[in-house]
Parts: structure tokens; C-alpha cells; sequence
């Protein structure tokens, strides 16, 4: 007997609530080499809120280990900012403060849903 799982139930039945994110492009340059300032949006998502474990922190580089850390489970998918990408790290407000994507990935086997890691910024 097989069970067909839909990410979306679990994450609603985990719903910890409603965040908003900062969704930021990355900062670039004009025709004539002066920087151009990022633009940035702002998004909600419901999402499920959860502590990080040991494993997820091994996930980590070693300098970022002892920072504050959770794990969101959305049905939006989250961005990581990097070198040539187009977009700088997603910044989540929870609980008063703020938080950046550190990691970010399909959730398996449910493809649209993702699981990021955070860390707190500010």
C-alpha cells in the first residue's frame, strides 16, 4: 500500500505562521562603470519555522556554526546570493529580527517546495 504525501499539507499542518522577505537583486553597474545600487522586493511566505540540527549545522562553513540557526520550510523558493549570481541573499524577518539564506534547496520529492537554512543577521 502506497501513501501519496503532499509537501503542501505537511507544511500548512506545520505552518508556524507568515514572514515577510527581502528579496534583493544583486548591486551591478552602469555604462560607465559606477555602481548601481540593488533594487529589492518585498514578498510573504508561510512557511514552517523549525531549530536547526547538529547535521544541518555540519552543513555550515566552521566560522558560521556558532551563529544562531533555523530551518524554513516554504512552498517559495528561496534564493542564496553568490558570486555571478543575479541576487543577493533572501532576508526573512522572524520574530523581531532578521535573517539570512545560507542554504537553500528543493525539498525531495516535492518539487516547488523548499527547505533553507537561515541564520540570524540582525
Amino acid at each position: 500500500m502506497s501513501v501519496d504525501l503532499d509537501a503542501a499539507d505537511v507544511i500548512a499542518s506545520l505552518d508556524t505562521g507568515s514572514y515577510v522577505v527581502l528579496r534583493r537583486s544583486a548591486a551591478g553597474y552602469d555604462d560607465q562603470g559606477r555602481a548601481k545600487p540593488s533594487s529589492t522586493t518585498t514578498l510573504t511566505i508561510d512557511a514552517s519555522v523549525q531549530p536547526a540540527s547538529g547535521r544541518d549545522l555540519l552543513r555550515l562553513p566552521e566560522g558560521r556554526r556558532a551563529v544562531e540557526t533555523r530551518v524554513v520550510f516554504t512552498p517559495t523558493q528561496l534564493l542564496l546570493g553568490g558570486q555571478g549570481s543575479a541576487n543577493e541573499a533572501d532576508l526573512i524577518s522572524m520574530d523581531g529580527r532578521t535573517w539570512e539564506v545560507q542554504q537553500s534547496e528543493g525539498w525531495p520529492g516535492a518539487p516547488g517546495y523548499c527547505r533553507a537554512i537561515v541564520q540570524v543577521v540582525g
